[in-house]
């Protein structure tokens, strides 16, 4: 069992370099065993100090980190790393890091930072590689077929059918009614392509933010009773306040219906069930045998037979494809390839694998795939190679 004040004088140690083999083993331990709260309580004490941390000669890697972090979780079932470049302010998990980075000198298992850098951890991606795809944007669909590229109107307007189209220099879209009467409108698809984020503000003044591979269609104009669109992929949603117009977002699993609420809806075509994960607000879930609400923090996910289930996620997980990074929590290998198969030009993905485990962390979105290949190489036991386009996963 640790005392408070041993950890102290073993933090205390370490930042003044001071800290032998045997002291630092045994702080090692304690960080290893410890939850995040626990390590929170000693971030907040030392941070204060930022003055004490030597940064001048430390190559932050986040590759050498987790080489380390490996070392120390392995056997474990699910393994918690974060790859990224941290602020040590912002997460407890920071401390784990800086840690690691700063051995006492003269330790033996000290890792050479030039030597990960400058070795590379697979002799098989081909010089092509696969980058990032740049996102075009949005397009937009009116019900008479005619589609348009947003971005290529600039921060232009158009007129037609009573409604006013103001494109964003962001790549976004606002519809405006130009008529007083209410009587509901065409029809129109807004929609990405892969390696797309686009959004729309609809006529109600309800935004929707739309993932890569998503659609969303809604009328140009409401109904007076209730505003009825539908996705397919994923958005995330913040519904303009209307008590007397419920908004009513349809899946293939099941249907969402707000007032005033900010949630995100996945329902790739893909995958057998959709998820809604509430932020703020509230909800109502709705399929042929269930009906239910949920309230912020909580994801509900609807399969085809009309089953409901109820969790309690990390909304920085969920909302993280908005950002550059990409969060995951207990997801295989496969199912993180997957995900970022969205965002890289990846023609297919070849498992040979028959490893299992579950993995949580943040994967900085690089400009090409290997350099996340590589992290995923030290953090899990499998290989990568990319072939033409397409990614092996090996043992």
């Amino acid at each position: 069992m640790y005392s408070k004040n041993r950890i102290y004088y073993l933090f205390q140690q370490y930042l003044a370099k001071s800290i032998s083999q045997t002291e630092y083993e045994e702080l090692s331990n304690w960080i290893v065993e410890s939850d995040y709260e626990s390590i929170d309580d000693l971030l907040e004490v030392f941070t204060a100090n930022e003055e004490r941390w030597d940064f001048e000669h430390v190559s932050f890697d986040e590759d050498a980190v987790l080489s380390q972090i490996k070392e120390r979780i392995r056997g474990q079932g699910k393994k918690v790393v974060h790859i990224r470049k941290w602020y040590y302010a912002m997460v407890a998990s920071a401390i784990i890091l800086l840690f690691l980075l700063f051995k006492p000198e003269g330790f033996k298992d000290t890792i050479s930072l030039d030597t990960v850098l400058n070795e590379p951890i697979s002799q098989n991606f081909d010089t092509s590689d696969i980058a990032i795809l740049e996102s075009k944007g949005g397009y937009l669909s009116f019900a008479d077929g005619e589609t348009i590229a947003i971005k290529e109107h600039g921060n232009g307007f158009l007129e037609r059918d009573s409604i006013r189209y103001q494109f964003l220099g962001d790549g976004g879209v606002r519809l405006e009614s130009l008529a007083s009467f209410a009587s509901i409108g065409s029809q129109h698809k807004f929609w990405t392509n892969k390696g797309d984020k686009a959004y729309v503000v609809l006529e109600d003044g309800t935004s929707v933010w739309l993932s890569s591979s998503s659609s969303l269609i809604f009328p140009s104009r409401f109904d007076a009773d209730r505003r009825v669109v539908e996705v397919v992929g994923e958005a995330f949603f913040d519904v303009n306040h209307n008590p007397d117009q419920p908004f009513i977002v349809k899946t293939k699993h099941n249907e969402v219906e707000v007032l005033g609420t900010t949630f995100n809806l996945r329902s790739y075509p893909e995958f057998d069930f959709s998820e809604t994960t509430l932020f703020s607000g509230s909800v109502r879930l709705k399929t042929n045998i269930n009906d239910l609400k949920i309230v912020p923090g909580e994801q509900a996910i609807g399969n085809a037979d009309g089953d409901l289930t109820v969790a309690t996620v990390n909304l920085q997980d969920v909302i993280s494809w908005r950002s550059d990074v990409y969060r995951f929590s207990d997801l295989t290998i496969m199912e993180i390839l997957n995900e970022l198969s969205r965002w890289y030009a990846v023609d297919g993905i070849d498992n040979r694998s028959l490893n299992k485990d579950r993995y949580t962390g943040v994967l900085s979105r690089a400009k090409k795939l290997s350099d996340i290949l590589k992290q995923l190489e030290i953090i899990s036991n499998n290989n990568f190679s990319i072939k033409e386009g397409r990614v092996i996963i090996m043992d």
